[in-house]
């Protein structure tokens, strides 16, 4: 079927340009630029409502795309599934959460009346996305759907399109080639992302380039090649591995037969891009030797960040999955365009084009793991197979098989640690703060909201990124702090989900992240101040062979403001009542003696627990006094700061309560004259030991 007149129109400036008809009427692909979605700003930084056209005018309506969709032109044919798609979304979210749903049809309304408009895809690639006003409020925008455009790689508009249409079968011959060009174009182009031969691992397996058998082999000192590491999810089902007991069979040789479907898939990636070597933690890790896990886990900064490739299995839960899989299919229709030739026009995915989740991929299992995260960010490039296509993600950004583009990395991109102080002083998320600082804590964000098998890897999963900022900090890892850094490294608030990482194993102190199961944010702006003063402190850790994992113990000395916490004593607020009707527990409210406000200052503690139970009522807690913040104020004509509010650590008794140590069990700000009076006050300054 040929294009309805208004899908002749479109100006496509993405595609190649080509002369035009002898009638003049060929605009699909001539040189007028398809329009580019934009938001100005005005003198104050805030986005202004941008005005019509947002793009190029399309269909009046939705229901005039339905109308050229039932005339049978192909290309709005198309766009009319996409559509379909947003909308039973929509009124599916209207069946599941019928009473938010009314709040949300009043402001965001569908958009049944409002113009169509095509702009350029947000990434670049060729093709465009559908764009509508909301009605209510102008100045937001949905995004409908969008269409991609490419070419069989056998046909002669080849060398114009790069894209080749996607095929069901991650692992088709098709497919393979498809990731293979992601790789090379990153190798040839990418001057950050070096493909230079490394050192190999301990171990690695000799997978050959045919042939049925794999082996194990030890790799002497010194060896250099190109290899590929894996990143997976173990999950349930059982894992292969190389033991005390297997490792003698593992060197004579391993049948293609007896791998799990991942492993596999991950010998036939490396055979298609002609290297010689892969890395697999269950195979080249002795599983059930302490010493040979504790050194091998400590080298992870080396093995993912020095590989040739990670291969990561994003969407299978366990080894049976595997990297190819059937993935859903994608709609698509044969657009004849007059003059070119025909294209292959498929839908794209509206999340896989959208920066927070075309980046995160937080649908993935993989991406829920918590060993994943290192695997991931010290990678210089990683193959994703997600469930609906193959991105590339390198230190260039991120690129989808689809022509999906983004220019950041997930989380952080660890090659800016390498340019210079004003180029790292720019790309920071916080002015206040060095670029390794935020990135750390942007790490530790990330890494929070990840699980983890095994409690006790809580350290050893993320030690790979440690010895990194190592090196970067110069300093001492204290148990997931830094020693240039404490006080701030103890002012971390719990978010979200509060629980301790386990409640049998011993995984931290209670005084670092590590001993929590959930966001611990982290980072300090230059105007706090430290009001403590470290000490001293002592690490113990499981096993030597890696500093960054495992600890038996450790115990942070503080000398710091002290005073005893007491519950509020006014009963209730009218904002508990609130949350007491919609079934909320409220935090507990506490004061100190330097307290003005009945009312109290809202404690927020680690563990969920602590605050359901109704049990901190009895317990003695105290808070001690870590830092405050300054403002700058002008009395009689003279500047001067002072304290407008303070982190306080909100600790108890540890063990049985007769022991002298202390434990953390929460935090909260204290009012800047509350505080001002506890830090004056030299009764109030202990020195506490915390474990």
């Amino acid at each position: 079927m040929a294009l309805c007149k208004l899908c002749q129109n479109i100006p496509f400036g993405s595609l190649p340009s080509i002369p035009q008809g002898r009638d003049g009427s060929s605009r699909v692909a001539d040189n007028n630029e398809m329009p580019e979605l934009w938001w100005r700003r005005n003198s104050d930084d805030e986005e202004v409502q941008p005005k019509d056209p947002i793009g190029f005018a399309w269909h009046k309506c939705l229901d005039a795309l339905a109308e050229s969709a039932r005339a049978g032109c192909p290309l709005c044919t198309l766009v009319q599934t996409g559509v379909q798609i947003w909308l039973d979304h929509y009124r599916e979210a209207e069946r599941t959460y019928p009473g938010w749903l009314q709040f949300y049809k009043e402001s965001e309304p569908i958009p049944d009346r409002e113009t169509l408009w095509l702009t350029k895809r947000f990434g670049g690639g060729d093709g465009f996305v559908v764009l509508v006003r909301n009605p209510v409020s102008k100045r937001n925008v949905y995004f409908l759907t969008g269409v991609n455009f490419s070419v069989e790689a056998g046909s002669v508009l080849a060398s114009k399109f790069p894209l080749r249409p996607l095929e069901r079968d991650s692992g088709s011959r098709q497919s393979l080639d498809i990731a293979a060009s992601l790789v090379s174009n990153c190798i040839e182009k990418h001057e950050q992302c070096s493909g230079d031969v490394t050192l190999l691992p301990s171990r690695v397996l000799d997978v050959g380039s045919t042939g049925d058998m794999i082996r194990l082999i030890d790799c002497p000192a010194g060896l250099r090649g190109k290899y590929i590491s894996l990143s997976h999810c173990w999950g349930s089902s059982e894992t292969l591995t190389t033991t005390q007991a297997s490792y003698e069979k593992r060197i004579s040789g391993i049948s293609l037969s007896h791998l799990p479907k991942t492993f596999l898939d991950a010998v036939i990636i490396a055979r298609h891009l002609g290297i010689r070597y892969v890395w697999i933690d269950s195979l080249c890790i002795m599983q059930e030797d302490q010493n040979d896990w504790a050194r091998e886990s400590g080298r992870m900064t080396d093995v993912y960040s020095n590989a040739y490739l990670v291969v990561a299995a994003n969407h299978a839960r366990d080894g049976s999955e595997g990297c190819f899989h059937a993935r859903p299919a994608r709609p698509k229709s044969m657009v004849n365009v007059s003059g070119l030739g025909e294209i292959c026009a498929q839908l794209l995915n509206p999340g896989d084009e959208m920066p927070t989740s075309g980046i995160d991929f937080e649908e993935e299992p993989l991406s829920g793991r918590g060993w994943a995260l290192q695997e991931r960010v010290l990678a210089r490039r990683i193959l994703h197979y997600n469930t609906r296509q193959i991105c590339l993600e390198c230190n260039h950004g991120i690129t989808g098989e689809d022509g999906c583009s983004f220019r950041d990395r997930y989380c952080c991109n660890l090659s800016d640690l390498n340019e210079t102080k004003e180029a790292q002083h720019r790309k920071s998320y916080n002015p206040q703060l060095s670029l390794e600082h935020t990135m750390w804590n942007s790490l530790l964000w990330s890494y929070g909201q990840r699980k983890l098998t095994k409690a006790t890897d809580k350290l050893p999963a993320i030690s790979g990124i440690a010895k990194l900022f190592k090196s970067r900090f110069g300093t001492q890892y204290v148990a997931g702090l830094w020693s240039h850094a404490l006080i701030e490294g103890l002012a971390w608030q719990g978010i979200g989900h509060r629980a301790p990482t386990s409640t049998t194993e011993y995984t931290g102190p209670s005084w670092s992240w590590a001993s929590y199961d959930g966001i611990a944010a982290t980072g300090l702006q230059r105007e706090w101040k430290d009001v403590a003063k470290i000490e001293d402190w002592h690490v113990e850790l499981q096993n030597e062979a890696n500093p960054f994992g495992e600890v038996k113990n450790a115990w942070i000395r503080i000398h710091a403001p002290l005073t005893e916490l007491k519950p509020s004593e006014r009963e209730i607020t009218d904002h508990e009542i609130k949350l007491k009707e919609i079934g909320t527990t409220p935090l507990p409210r506490l004061r100190t003696q330097h307290s003005d406000n009945e009312e109290g200052g809202v404690m927020t503690p680690d563990h969920d627990d602590i605050r359901n139970s109704g049990g901190w009522r009895e317990w003695n807690m105290q808070v001690l006094i870590l830092c405050g913040k300054t403002t700058e104020q002008k009395s009689r004509g003279v500047k001067h700061n002072s304290m407008s509010s303070c982190y306080g650590l909100v600790v108890t008794r540890a063990g049985d309560g007769r022991d002298s140590r202390m434990k953390r069990v929460g935090w909260m700000f204290l009012e800047g004259e509350e505080s001002k009076k506890i830090i004056e006050d030299k009764e109030c300054w202990r020195t506490v030991t915390l474990v």
